[in-house]
Order: structure tokens, then sequence, then C-alpha cells
């Protein structure tokens, strides 16, 4: 299966780390000084002596062929360039999204597909459970229907008074950069390709997308709502709403797998989907690019 390693902490641990154990990588090896982390959190102990423990960055980087980067946009571009000097390394595993911007981001997959990389990209919808059931229901849509999908939820930095860049727009973060971007690449995947409309503050984005023979579809996140919930509704005329998808949070409805973060069996996933093929992503990415430089258009 081939050996891996982990950049970054946080999500990076607690989400990828069980996610790659259960996956069954022949070897995951991490920098030593992660291992504190793990003796801190009950649910990853168990995980701690299938890890090969390295005292250097270069010498893991040397050694692998697959890389997991979830590290915060700003820094992302940077460290994959960096990750030019070791031939060896061949897959990588990119958390969305690529970079604080899509000028940082078009950079990055530009440079992605010009080296030859095999890459994608945690657009984490794509990968859930119901999105097959979705696909399905969305190949049935009349054009002149029209679509809503809303997505209310308070975000953990802000219920937990924690300002860092997930909640700074120019840092790759808030309701369109950090948490929406899953949206436009899901549009995306369906083929939109316009924005006709965008109002971003720091904790809602409204937004109408806009695709040929496709219904027009309004979306509504709300990163700091008392209210959970996600549903994607599909409105006929004036007066029919019928639900397509209807979920307390969008991965409600996912694997467990046992006592770990709910969203864990669908990085497994991500990880196992056989769609790192360099010129597919880097032409979705190009879609996913065009419709963010859109959708900031207000901001």
């Amino acid at each position: 299966m081939g050996s891996i390693t982990i950049q970054g902490s946080g999500f990076g641990l607690y989400g990828y780390l069980p996610a790659i154990i259960d996956y069954g990588y022949d070897s995951l090896l991490l920098d030593i000084k992660k291992r504190e982390f793990l003796e801190k959190r009950n649910e990853l102990i168990p995980f701690i002596e299938k890890i090969i423990w390295v005292d250097s960055i270069k010498s893991i980087f040397e050694t692998v062929d697959s890389v997991v980067i979830a590290v915060p946009p700003n820094h992302q571009p940077n460290l994959v360039y960096s990750l030019l000097n070791f031939k060896n390394i061949k897959n990588l595993h990119l958390e969305k999204p690529l970079g604080k911007n899509p000028d940082d981001s078009e950079k990055l997959s530009n440079f992605l597909y010009q080296n030859d990389y095999k890459w994608h990209v945690n657009y984490s919808f794509i990968y859930s459970n119901w999105f097959d059931d979705f696909k399905e229901k969305f190949s049935r849509l009349d054009n002149l229907d029209q679509l809503k999908i809303i997505w209310k939820f308070k975000s953990f930095q802000l219920r937990n008074k924690v300002f860092n860049w997930k909640t700074q727009f120019h840092s790759g973060g808030g309701p369109l950069n950090f948490y929406g971007i899953h949206l436009v690449a899901l549009l995306a995947y369906f083929g939109y390709e316009d924005i006709i409309y965008s109002s971003i503050n720091k904790s809602i984005w409204i937004a109408t997308f806009l695709g040929d023979n496709i219904p027009n579809c309004k979306i509504f996140i709300d990163i700091d709502s008392d209210e959970e919930t996600f549903a994607i509704d599909r409105e006929i005329g004036l007066s029919k709403k019928i639900n397509l998808i209807n979920f307390k949070n969008p991965f409600i409805n996912e694997s467990i797998i046992e006592n770990q973060d709910i969203r864990c069996s669908l990085l497994k996933k991500f990880l196992y989907k056989s769609d790192m093929n360099n010129l597919l992503n880097y032409s979705f990415e190009k879609k996913v690019n065009n419709l963010w430089i859109k959708a900031i258009a207000s901001y």
C-alpha cells in the first residue's frame, strides 16, 4: 500500500491519522514532535505504537511516497513547492482550499500539473455518503426547477471564541473560503459555471449559481447560527418544494470508525478514491477556482 506521512496538526492527526491506520498503509511515518499531541488525546493513544516515529522531517520526506497535507491554506503552497526536491514523493492528498485565495490556488494547481504529481483535494461533499443519492436525484431535475441549499451551524471557532485563520477571510477562512468552498466544488462538479449574486460577511454567505440546462441554485450558509441544518431542496414553481437532502449536518450519516471523529470514514474514502488523475484534477480545480473568483467579487 506504500508509505505515507501527515503534515499538519489538529485535523491532520485526529482526522487523517485514524483514517490512514484503518485504510491500511504499509507504514505511517510521523515527526516525533507530534507524539505529545497523540498522548493527550485518549482516542489516539491506541495508534501510537502503530506509527514509525522519526526525529527528522527531511528523513521522512526522503522515505515516503505519499503525503497528506493538512496545514492552513496560507502555508500549503510553499510546503508543496518544497516537496519537489524529493523525487520519491508521488502522491499528494491535499486539504481545501489549496491556497488562501484563488490566485494562490491557481498557482499551486499549475505547479502540481506541470510537475506531474498524482493529487486530489478533499472537497468533502463529493466523498460523502449522500453524494451518489444526490447525483441520481440531480440527473432527474428539470432545468426550470430551482435548487436551494441551506447550511446552518455554529462553527467551533465562533462557539468557543477562537479567532484564528479559519475566521479570517484574507487567510483563507470564513463562510466562503473555508466552509462554502465545499459547495463551490459540489456545484462545479454538477456543471455550474457562473454566479450572478454573491454576498459575504463574517459569518454568512449567500449566492446564486447558474449553469447551462440545469436549475439555478441558491445557497445560504450561516456559520454562526444557533440552528443546525443541512438541506437541499428542489423548488418547482412558486409553491411546491421537494426535499432532496435533509440532515442535521452534512457528515452525520457517515460510517463510524470506533471512538473517532465522524469525518474519519469520509477521509478514508478520500484516501481510497482512485481519482488522483493529474489532468482531470487540474481541469476540475480550474472550474472550482473560476467560481471562487466570482463568489468573492462582492467582498
